[in-house]
């Protein structure tokens, strides 16, 4: 019973999801659960949560103080070896400590947030809205030190066994880019907002698209290499895996939009499914190929 509790506690309550698994889901989870368990207890006391069936005053206190020192850390030894910079997060994570102390203590119900509505319907519940924003951010965090440690794993396993360089940004670099999009769908799809997960499928590409790779571009030709200014000039390769992962994409999409018309913009589940993933594979196979035989 008492691992249970400490499982049901730091996993949010998904536990009891692993349980209701086949065995051969559940038992995995969970011992994988085990093997990470100082990194839930991790997230757990630096990610405030105030969803009403996980909400807990302790645990609440606990992640607004060592949140700032948690992004402190993700910004990189450069500034957590700065006294000045440990002490400013110290003092902000003090300040919200006592904040959320005085919000729980001021509530009509013992130890709960109160309710601080705005509007004229009084539907904009403040106190909850702040300590979700500032959970999500925590999160957001968390999953971009989770994905860039991984990205490095697999960068540095890919170059002791003499992958290819074209094929690793392909396949193990885009996975490990793709770990945090991937886990943040699927948590909203599990919470029952399949359109908003959908949604950010896309919406995360053509940031990725538009503002990430124009800024990326930006910092390049301002750099020595790119000529020192914006007007600087630089040369691209354009390997054939990369004119096969082009063309698919645009096939694909052909044929999502086809598939839309036909089924009058109604998806079929099996069909969408089916024909994404023999997509990807075609893709992963093309891609390796094409690497090996041109890839350096």
């Amino acid at each position: 019973k008492t691992t249970y509790k400490v499982a049901a506690v730091l996993s949010l309550g998904e536990v009891d999801s692993w349980l209701a698994m086949p065995w051969y889901f559940g038992v995995p989870r969970c011992i994988a659960f085990l093997l990470v368990l100082p990194i839930y207890l991790l997230m757990r006391a630096t990610i405030p949560v105030v969803e009403p069936e996980q909400f807990s005053s302790r645990w609440l206190v606990l992640s607004v103080f060592l949140m700032p020192l948690g992004f402190l850390y993700y910004l990189g030894e450069e500034y957590y070896s700065l006294f000045p910079a440990i002490g400013g997060c110290v003092g902000a994570g003090l300040a919200l400590a006592l904040l959320t102390l005085g919000l729980l203590r001021s509530s009509t119900e013992s130890w709960a947030l109160p309710v601080i509505t705005l509007g004229k319907k009084g539907k904009a519940d403040v106190c909850a809205l702040g300590y979700c924003v500032l959970g999500f951010f925590a999160s957001a965090l968390w999953i971009a030190f989770v994905a860039n440690e991984l990205v490095g794993t697999i960068t540095l396993v890919a170059m002791q066994i003499g992958i290819p360089v074209s094929l690793m940004g392909m396949t193990f670099l885009a996975w490990g880019n793709s770990m945090g999009d991937y886990a943040n769908n699927v948590a909203m799809a599990r919470r029952g907002v399949p359109e908003m997960s959908i949604t950010a499928v896309f919406a995360a590409h053509i940031m990725n698209l538009l503002i990430s790779t124009g800024l990326g571009f930006l910092l390049l030709l301002q750099s020595p290499g790119g000529g020192g200014s914006v007007m600087g000039t630089f040369s691209l390769t354009f390997p054939p895996e990369i004119a096969m992962a082009l063309a698919l994409l645009i096939v694909y999409n052909i044929g999502i939009i086809v598939m839309a018309i036909t089924n009058k913009w109604m998806f079929p589940k099996k069909g969408v499914v089916i024909y994404a993933r023999a997509s990807y594979l075609v893709f992963c196979v093309g891609a390796v190929v094409l690497s090996v035989l041109f890839g350096k």
